[in-house]
């Protein structure tokens, strides 16, 4: 169940800051060579602009976890326009101790959409980026059922009392694999948000706990096959946190779903499931999976800018 929002307090910020170069890799060679990708077949084609108005804040978390690290929100703001802006949620990185794993496309589409007129704030979710304890792998910290749930709950509490700062008239959100999945919920409970983008997101969290070949599902499905839970009993157990169950579908016509036809972390079916029960919403499928996705961003981002400059009115 989720409560209604706390204000959030301030820690420090807003400070103008430049984007940081991100670290892809815990190998150099590789991480050289990620980067130098990413920039020539993503960045460039999308003509990013480099003098961008961006600035960072940290809050307090409205939920405090046994981890320091992630009691403090980063959330940065890319200034564009006074009337419109989108939350930006990123997908989970980072499962390995210490070293940094894969590319964040956060803020990529943040800056995508402030070089075309629509502000974004950027978003660091519980247990990604600098809010991971050193020494933790994902699996550590989200050790059961209810973490898994804690977590979830953490997300939403957090972004919508994020809201609360945000100056801009028209609020949207976009999310990405676990970010989709707390930007699905915020949307159908939040009235301050008009407008939703999921990329790579789905529903029906107990079933995929089971089939899923994502690393957190697959310890939760070793969790739940050594405590004897089933499906039914692990479906009761999430149902506070199943994005089906707060679907708002007088918003869905302004919900833009994208999602990938060979995904095995996130499969197509539990998309589908997602999508019926917002019941109206626009679509677009990409050929390949759940990590090839980041490779059509070049082809999806001005899909994605469309759908923000026709439904944030």
């Amino acid at each position: 169940m989720f409560t209604k929002h706390q204000t959030l307090e301030k820690v420090s910020g807003p400070t103008k800051i430049e984007l940081p170069e991100q670290e892809i890799s815990g190998w150099r060679l590789l991480n050289v060579t990620s980067k130098w990708l990413a920039s020539y077949f993503l960045e460039r084609p999308l003509k990013i602009d480099k003098d961008l108005d961006i600035s960072e804040s940290t809050f307090k978390s409205p939920i405090e976890t046994e981890w320091p690290e992630n009691n403090v929100v980063r959330v940065r703001h890319y200034k564009a326009s006074d009337n419109f802006a989108v939350v930006v949620l990123p997908q989970r990185r980072m499962t390995r101790p210490n070293k940094v794993q894969g590319y964040n496309i956060a803020p990529v589409i943040a800056s995508y959409l402030a070089t075309n007129g629509i502000s974004a704030y950027e978003v660091e979710t519980p247990l990604s980026g600098t809010r991971r304890p050193k020494e933790k792998t994902i699996d550590e910290l989200i050790t059961d059922v209810q973490s898994f749930k804690s977590t979830i709950q953490q997300a939403v509490a957090e972004v919508r009392s994020m809201l609360d700062f945000v100056a801009e008239k028209e609020i949207g959100i976009i999310g990405i694999s676990l970010g989709a999945i707390y930007a699905s919920i915020v949307y159908g409970i939040d009235k301050r948000v008009s407008s939703a983008c999921l990329v790579m997101g789905a529903g029906n969290l107990a079933d995929m706990v089971f089939e899923s070949e994502d690393v957190v599902a697959k310890h939760l499905r070793a969790y739940a096959s050594s405590h004897a839970i089933t499906r039914e009993q692990l479906r009761a157990e999430l149902k506070d946190v199943e994005p089906c169950n707060y679907t708002n579908p007088d918003k869905g016509e302004k919900l833009l779903m994208i999602n990938g036809l060979k995904d095995r972390e996130l499969p197509l079916k539990y998309a589908k499931e997602l999508a019926l029960a917002w019941v109206n919403y626009e679509s677009t499928l990409l050929r390949g999976g759940h990590r090839s996705a980041i490779l059509t961003f070049p082809h999806i981002l001005p899909r994605i800018l469309e759908h923000y400059q026709r439904t944030l009115e």
